[in-house]
C-alpha cells in the first residue's frame, strides 16, 4: 500500500489475557498495512504483558510499542494513550482489548474520512454483537436520527473501539485535552463520548459506517456493553431513574463546558443543560427545546426530556 498515510492504533489493556490474541490477530490481519500500535498496560496481573512483547517480537518494536500505564482506569488509559501521540503518527484508531476487527475495518474507516482533510473527522461503526464465546448474537440497531452535536449531548452510539480521528480530529482532541480545566473529571467520563461530543462541537464531519467491521464481545468483565438490546430497555430505564445516567450526562456535559476551544454556541449549550435544575419548573421546556439535545430511541429520548423537566437532571 505505498504511499498510504500512517494509522497509529491506540489499545489500553489491563489483564486481558482471555481474548488479547484474538484481538491482536484480527489487527495484525487487516487490509490496511500501513499501521502500528501502541499499547498502554494498566499494570496487569495475568500474561496480556507475555502475550503483547510475544506480539512485539514477531512484529518488530517499529511496529508495535508497549509502555506503562497510569492505572487510573480505561478512560485515563485512553487519554494517556492520546497524549503520546503527535501529528506524524496521522489517522488514530482506539482499539479495546477483547473485541474482533474485521480484516477491512481500517481500510473502511480511512476510505470514509480521507477527504475530510481540510476539517476534522470522526469515523465511527456498525458493531456485531458476539457473545463470551465470540459466537454471533446480533448487530447493533442502526441510528434512525441525524448524528452531530445536539445527539452527542444526550447519549453516545459511536463506541470507542469502532472510532477512527483524521489527523485533524486527533489533533483538535489533543489540543482539548491539553487545555482542559479540570483533567481528573475528564478521567471520570467517558473518553469516547467526549470524542463524539468534541469533534461534533467544533463543527467536524460525524461519518458513521452501516457495515458492521467489529465483532463486540459482551461479557462479564466489560466497562461498558452495547447496551442494545431489547431486555436492556428496562436496565436503562432503572439506571436513568436511579441517577446513573444523570451524572454520567451532568459530567459529560460539565467536561465539554470546560473544553477549550469549541464552538461557543455548543459549550452554551452545555452550560444550559447544567443550568436547567435552576430554572423554574414552567421555564425547563423551553430552555430544553434551546438545547436541542435527544437521543436516537424514542422512548427514552420522552424519559430524557420527562427527567429533564422533573428536574430529576
Amino acid at each position: 500500500m505505498p504511499g498510504a498515510p500512517c494509522l497509529t492504533i491506540l489499545m489500553a489493556t489491563r489483564n486481558g489475557a482471555a481474548y488479547l490474541p484474538e484481538q491482536i490477530d484480527s489487527i495484525s490481519a487487516q487490509t490496511y498495512r500501513n499501521w502500528r500500535l501502541l499499547v498502554s498496560d494498566d499494570g496487569s496481573t495475568d500474561a496480556t504483558m507475555s502475550i503483547l512483547s510475544d506480539f512485539q517480537r514477531r512484529l518488530g518494536a517499529g511496529k508495535v510499542t508497549l509502555i506503562q500505564g497510569p492505572e487510573r482506569g480505561a478512560t485515563a488509559n485512553f487519554l494517556f494513550l492520546l497524549q503520546q501521540t503527535t501529528m506524524a503518527d496521522g489517522y488514530i484508531a482506539f482499539c479495546d482489548q477483547d473485541d474482533i476487527w474485521i480484516p477491512e475495518k481500517l481500510t473502511r474507516a480511512i476510505d470514509q474520512i480521507k477527504d475530510h482533510s481540510a476539517t476534522s473527522a470522526l469515523y465511527g461503526c456498525r458493531a456485531l454483537i458476539v457473545d463470551q464465546g465470540g459466537r454471533s448474537q446480533r448487530n447493533a440497531p442502526l441510528p434512525t436520527r441525524a448524528l452531530g452535536f445536539r445527539h452527542a449531548l444526550a447519549e453516545n452510539i459511536l463506541t470507542g473501539n469502532g472510532m477512527v480521528l483524521n489527523p485533524a480530529g486527533a489533533n483538535l482532541l489533543r489540543h482539548a485535552l491539553t487545555g482542559h480545566k479540570n483533567p481528573d473529571a475528564l478521567e471520570a467520563g467517558f473518553h469516547d463520548w467526549w470524542a463524539y461530543q468534541v469533534i461534533s462541537a467544533s463543527g467536524g464531519q460525524i461519518v458513521y459506517d452501516p457495515q458492521p467491521n467489529l465483532h463486540y464481545r459482551q461479557h462479564s468483565a466489560n466497562l461498558v456493553g452495547s447496551g442494545q438490546a431489547k431486555g436492556q430497555m428496562v436496565a436503562r430505564i432503572a439506571r436513568a431513574l436511579g441517577g446513573t445516567y444523570a451524572e454520567s450526562l451532568r459530567l459529560q456535559a460539565r467536561n465539554l463546558a470546560e473544553t477549550p476551544g469549541l464552538d461557543p454556541a455548543a459549550q452554551e449549550a452545555a452550560l444550559r443543560l447544567l443550568a436547567l435544575r435552576d430554572c423554574w419548573f414552567w421555564q425547563r421546556p423551553r430552555q430544553i427545546r434551546k438545547i436541542g439535545l435527544y437521543r436516537q430511541n424514542r422512548v427514552e429520548d420522552l424519559l430524557l426530556k420527562f427527567l429533564l423537566v422533573s428536574g430529576q437532571i
